[in-house]
């Protein structure tokens, strides 16, 4: 028996009972990230005065647990199986969270932040593989949409309620460890209770995933060229606007209206990502694909030349168009005809590039500041974003002909 999910394009509901779960799972599982990664460097400083390139160290090691992760585990998801697996990786994250707790060694604290990204990185590769085999084959851009919404409201909310605790004057850090674990235990019960729909291996495809070491255990190769593409765009060519965008507003004296920046990009982007989700499903996926490119350039244009809060939010709106739309399209287009026991490893080949993209952005193009400044940045950003353009028309038009070719020989 082939493997599949057992429902994907059976029932044509989207938001089941068991998808709004799921979904909420994500996004509060996502807050414990961005309400730490926002806040933990403070943590860093006042609880162990360890100085800036320690405190780096500490933030970036959990990095190289979710890369870790999702390199040498996510091939045993499906062997282990996905609602075994989340609860396993549920259980190591609410034990890391208490850990949070203990005064430890600030060596030892980077163990736990390690092993932290371990379980985080894993599980956010088996919760999409899961959401994304709930959809169904006729509303799958919709879906992936909608279910990438979670990483977009998680991503506004974590980073809010994490600096707001710090404001408070008595036990911040008691307080921000208490709201992560409250969110590790709610995932963790969420998990328990879902209907988690599952993959039957054949022998063969076990074989695959378990014996020897082949690169195909590890990312799906196949996915390599378009996630190179769509992975460095949203992630590389967009790095510098979180990470330049107060400095650069701190030269015009806009850092109060920059501090709503992406406030606006996230209302745009719930907005907009259902509705693009329905227009791929009915028009192919070059039909938002191609203007997202052109917006992306044109929102850091903008952005470069903003002197104003008029000229700062048309640069949120239009990168949401942009940026943000690129960002749910990649992993359509990349898990869209992606074999049920090979979907782990097409996210993991995916978010790994996002990852070393967001990784390696700032240092590349924090290089060219003292030259250019911060809008000659967001300008050489911007023409990155048209360098990967084209390498995104060539890559598909040369899947697109492999694909045309496929099936005319299997019609004949």
């Amino acid at each position: 028996m082939a493997a599949k999910p057992v429902q994907q394009g059976e029932d044509q509901r989207l938001w089941t009972k068991e998808f709004i779960f799921l979904f909420f799972a994500r996004t509060v599982n996502t807050m414990t990230y961005y309400l730490l990664a926002t806040t933990l460097v403070i943590v860093v400083y006042d609880v162990y005065q360890a100085e800036p390139w320690l405190a780096g160290v500490v933030i970036g090691i959990y990095a190289f647990g979710k890369l870790a992760g999702r390199l040498l585990v996510t091939r045993y998801i499906d062997i282990v199986g996905r609602k075994r697996m989340m609860m396993i990786l549920s259980v190591g994250a609410l034990v890391v969270v208490v850990s949070y707790f203990f005064p430890v060694s600030i060596w030892l604290f980077m163990v736990m932040r390690f092993l932290h990204g371990v379980c985080m990185g894993v599980f956010a590769n088996t919760i999409s593989a899961v959401g994304i085999s709930m959809i169904p084959k006729s509303r799958y851009s919709e879906g992936l949409n909608y279910f990438s919404l979670s990483i977009t409201i998680a991503a506004a909310l974590g980073p809010l309620i994490g600096m707001n605790i710090l404001l408070i004057d008595t036990a911040p850090y008691y307080k921000l460890f208490g709201v992560a674990l409250a969110i590790v235990i709610s995932v963790l019960v969420i998990v328990t209770f879902l209907k988690i729909p599952e993959v039957e291996l054949t022998d063969k495809q076990r074989a695959e995933l378990t014996k020897g070491i082949h690169v195909n255990q590890f990312i799906e190769p196949k996915s390599v060229p378009m996630a190179l593409v769509m992975g460095l765009v949203v992630s590389l060519c967009y790095i510098s606007v979180p990470s330049f965008l107060t400095p650069f507003a701190e030269q015009f004296n806009m850092v109060e209206f920059a501090a709503w920046y992406f406030a606006v990009y996230t209302v745009v982007l719930v907005v907009i990502r259902p509705i693009t989700g329905k227009i791929m499903d009915r028009h192919g996926d070059n039909v938002i694909v191609y203007p997202a490119f052109f917006l992306f350039i044109v929102a850091l244009v903008v952005l470069a030349y903003s002197t104003n809060a008029v000229m700062l939010y048309l640069s949120a709106v239009l990168m949401a168009f942009g940026q943000g739309c690129l960002s749910s399209c990649g992993q359509v287009i990349i898990t869209r005809n992606v074999a049920p026991h090979r979907l782990p490893m097409a996210l993991s080949t995916y978010l790994i590039i996002n990852d070393i993209g967001n990784t390696i952005g700032v240092p590349i193009m924090g290089v060219f500041v003292p030259s250019v400044g911060y809008s000659g940045v967001f300008l050489i950003s911007a023409a990155s974003v048209f360098v990967m353009f084209i390498a995104y028309y060539l890559v598909r038009k040369a899947q697109d002909k492999e694909l045309a070719q496929s099936g005319s020989e299997s019609a004949e």
